[in-house]
């Protein structure tokens, strides 16, 4: 017992310890008090106070310990690592109320108990600086009239809205769940379709074949501008690929509905990517420091591409306007590397999934758009 508060246990055979701790625990927030409870129960375990307790929050908190609790049924691990968790959990209930602590941002319950405690009062939806600090000098330094910039725009603020979403409904809605996953997936098909029609369909997404005379000869106004549905397979002999392969071998009539798998592949990157991104999100500095380190180098790949030079140096695809995604890339790598300075161990604040949704969301549809035009090997054409 304090003067800041009070460490309860409630142990011994048979039912009622959860009942009689939450009866505590209404009577604590009735008076305004502020309350913690540490169950000793399997973390995969799933009961009805569970969701009920979501509604007494921000006053109260309810952590679900995989350890600490001894007799429980198909429980087979040593008594001494039970009163191992069992001691730290008191350590961290007493640290807990010294330090005044309630978590402010939703925090992964299935890690060490520690961790959790360590991670309270953390302030969460870093993910808008990352957003205003990549908006502000796209603005105004690219071209804005430049498709893949537009395309970018539209990731950055599409993806951000529904992170912005998802963050708010657990923060200030209390719900540790957000948005639902099914209208995250909504968000993210709606996403695909969008920047599908657009890389397949739009006239200024197109490919120049190199001059076969040399770099001497060559000139980006002399190369036939056309598009192209082939990309390549990394790694792999004769990788060139072409999505309509995929339905041709049925029906060569079918060439024309290549879109279709086309847009098919480009909704379920977008979603695969962004979501593995925000599942990164889980430690400190971990999906800042990697997502920098991937789209500096989808940088490289993207100036190298929109450089007639260096092009066809490498012997690969020169790709107009795509350039453009250099100053993008640069304002973005930037503000991750800043934000990454605050979000390092200790992190004094976490992106939410309003950066981590928009994190890949812009690695997905980089890489589509540098993919399905520089990695294309058509054949050579002269005008």
């Amino acid at each position: 017992m304090s003067e800041k508060g009070l460490v309860i246990v409630y142990t011994g055979n048979g039912k009622g310890k959860t009942t009689a701790a939450l009866g505590m625990a209404l009577r604590a927030i009735g008076y305004d008090h502020k309350v913690c409870m540490l169950q000793f129960i399997k973390g995969s375990w799933h009961y009805g106070e569970m969701d009920s307790s979501k509604k007494l929050e921000p006053n109260f908190e309810l952590i679900a310990v995989g350890k600490g609790f001894v007799g429980i049924l198909d429980d087979n691990s040593p008594r001494e690592e039970h009163e191992k968790y069992a001691a730290e959990a008191v350590r961290i209930c007493r640290e807990k109320i010294f330090s005044e602590k309630m978590i402010t941002g939703p925090i992964r319950q299935d890690g060490p108990i520690d961790h959790i405690v360590k991670k309270s009062g953390t302030p969460t939806m870093g993910g808008l600086i990352i957003i205003i600090a990549t908006i502000i000098p796209v603005l105004l330094f690219a071209n804005l009239k430049n498709i893949y910039i537009i395309l970018l725009i539209v990731t950055l603020v599409w993806m951000g809205i529904i992170g912005f979403v998802d963050d708010y409904i657990k923060l200030y809605k209390k719900d540790k769940d957000g948005l639902r996953g099914k209208y995250k997936i909504i968000g993210q098909i709606i996403l695909g379709l969008f920047v599908g029609f657009t890389l397949f369909f739009h006239p200024e997404v197109t490919v120049k074949d190199q001059s076969p005379f040399g770099i001497e000869l060559q000139s980006a106004d002399n190369l036939t501008e056309y598009k192209s549905t082939e990309t390549t397979i990394p790694f792999v002999k004769d990788n060139v690929f072409n999505y309509s392969d995929l339905i041709t071998w049925i029906d060569p009539s079918l060439e024309s509905y290549t879109w279709i798998v086309f847009i098919f592949f480009v909704v379920l990157i977008i979603a695969a990517v962004s979501n593995g991104a925000n599942l990164t999100d889980g430690l400190d500095g971990l999906a800042a420091g990697s997502s920098a380190i991937i789209i500096l180098t989808l940088g490289v790949f993207t100036w190298v591409s929109g450089n007639i030079i260096f092009s066809d140096y490498l012997n690969i695809m020169y790709i107009p306007r795509v350039g453009e995604i250099t100053i993008f890339i640069g304002a973005f790598v930037g503000a991750l590397v800043g934000f990454l300075w605050y979000n390092t161990y200790p992190a004094q604040v976490f992106m939410g999934d309003t950066g981590s949704l928009t994190i890949g969301g812009i690695i997905a549809v980089i890489s589509i758009a540098v993919s399905y035009t520089h990695l294309t090997l058509p054949t050579k054409r002269i005008v």
